[in-house]
């Protein structure tokens, strides 16, 4: 089931979110191909697959946040 309207400061409190200083989000998703304008993409690095591949295809699929490892500068999107 999806979530709807989630403040990220409620799920992640104690986060470094950059590019905003809280945003409301639909749902979070670690699946770039499940991806749904509002959802914070997580990226996951996997056994097979590393989800910080994928950061650009869930940001044109509408993600509103990414939560990741890694710095994205270019991003224009808040990041976590």
């Amino acid at each position: 089931a999806r979530l709807s309207g989630v403040r990220l400061r409620d799920v992640l409190p104690r986060a470094e979110l950059r590019g905003a200083e809280d945003l409301v989000v639909s749902s979070v998703c670690a699946d770039s191909a499940a991806v749904r304008p509002g959802d914070v993409f997580v990226a996951v690095k996997g056994h097979n697959h590393d989800g910080h591949n994928y950061v650009a295809d869930a940001v044109m699929k509408g993600a509103a946040a990414v939560i990741t490892e890694r710095h994205y500068p270019a991003l224009r999107i808040p990041v976590c």
